[in-house]
């Protein structure tokens, strides 16, 4: 069987530029701000739930689309069972819905029971699928704007509205200038802007300088925290810290990384390391020498830099490669192997499923190791 995955941790990046129509923005520009929704406990069944601060958590339940041939997409669940399909190509599930190209050649965004039950405006289509509680829809062209989960459409007068990530999202207003905006509808920045970094937990996020290259950070309301301090490189904020590129090593030339936090420091004060990921789950992957180890939220390491090639923890797992076994498998904050190394490729786990390379075939596992696709 010729199957092929299509993991939202995966391929979210193209339900950004929604077939629907084309958008005049190169995928690079847009890659690096395409990362992982937060991470909070669900309860399987339910609707999204609006948060304190006015993002949705998206509660499940959670389909995965696989492509089973050519022009042949369907939705399975976590268990690895055909739900919804076939269809002419499904896109990542997102928020209770998943946009699709159905065998007629409509675009819908259907639900679990593949049927609209979202209400379009009088002569409106969805241009991508849901994101922070808002979903991308279109009049024209050159006519959008976003509505949410009650049908309402909360902000319009578009030229281009692309899906938001966390609190922000990219637009181009009606004389075609490139923005910035919050889930307000708030224009936070203006000329070109240069959005890169969200934060995942709180509403803020990290703007390229057009001046001199560095990040600075900016909340959903316009406000500059930190004093406006700046940064060569920045990852993303999570559990109150945000990894960030603090300078070079003056010896080696070697980029230095450390954590900024939430009250504007940098910790460890003195120890930096080579490269860094995104905390999760109080461990962020760091590299030393070469080696891949996981550190908490003040910078201690606590899982040794041992590790050729080690990833985040999501949902409290990282996936990690065994130089011995010639193969990935996951460990857990206790540096715990929980998946034993049996993968030619590894991704990060979303909502209880990871893509991965099993025997040359790529399949879907569950956080127990259970191969749920294909059937076994």
């Amino acid at each position: 069987m010729n199957t092929r995955l299509l993991l939202p941790a995966v391929v979210f990046l193209v339900s950004v530029c929604a077939p629907v129509w084309a958008l005049d923005v190169s995928l690079d520009d847009l890659e690096d701000t395409i990362q992982d929704a937060p991470k909070e406990q669900a309860v399987p069944g339910e609707k999204p739930e609006k948060k304190a601060n006015g993002r949705y958590v998206d509660q499940g339940p959670w389909l995965y689309p696989i492509e089973e041939s050519r022009d042949n997409f369907i939705y399975v669940d976590d268990s690895g069972s055909k739900v919804l399909g076939p269809f002419n190509y499904a896109y990542p599930w997102s928020e209770g819905y998943g946009l699709v190209e159905t065998k007629e050649g409509n675009y819908q965004l259907i639900d679990k029971t593949g049927k609209e039950t979202l209400e379009l405006p009088e002569g409106a289509w969805f241009a991508g699928g849901f994101s922070s509680g808002l979903v991308p829809i279109a009049w024209d062209r050159n006519d959008q704007g976003f509505m949410n989960h009650k049908g309402e459409v909360v902000i319009k007068g578009l030229m281009k509205a692309f899906p938001f990530q966390g609190d922000f999202a990219e637009v181009a207003s009606k004389r075609g200038d490139k923005q910035v905006i919050s889930r307000a509808g708030k224009v936070l920045q203006a000329k070109a802007p240069q959005f890169r970094k969200y934060a995942l937990d709180i509403p803020m996020a990290a703007f390229k300088s057009s001046a001199n290259g560095s990040y600075y950070f900016m909340r959903d309301d316009g406000r500059q925290p930190f004093n406006n301090k700046m940064f060569e490189e920045v990852g993303n904020f999570n559990e109150g810290v945000c990894p960030v590129m603090t300078g070079k090593n003056k010896k080696t030339g070697q980029r230095e990384w450390a954590l900024f936090t939430i009250e504007g420091k940098v910790v460890p004060k003195k120890k930096r390391y080579m490269r860094m990921g995104n905390m999760h789950h109080g461990r962020a992957p760091v590299m030393i020498a070469s080696k891949w180890g996981a550190i908490d939220e003040k910078g201690k390491l606590k899982i040794k830099c041992t590790y050729s090639s080690l990833g985040e923890f999501h949902e409290g797992l990282a996936p990690f490669y065994d130089e011995a076994a010639g193969a990935y498998g996951y460990i857990n904050t206790k540096n715990k192997v929980v998946i034993k190394p049996q993968f030619g490729n590894a991704m990060p786990f979303k909502h209880g499923v990871a893509e991965v390379e099993h025997e040359g075939v790529p399949s879907l596992v569950n956080t127990k190791g259970d191969i749920i696709w294909p059937k076994q």
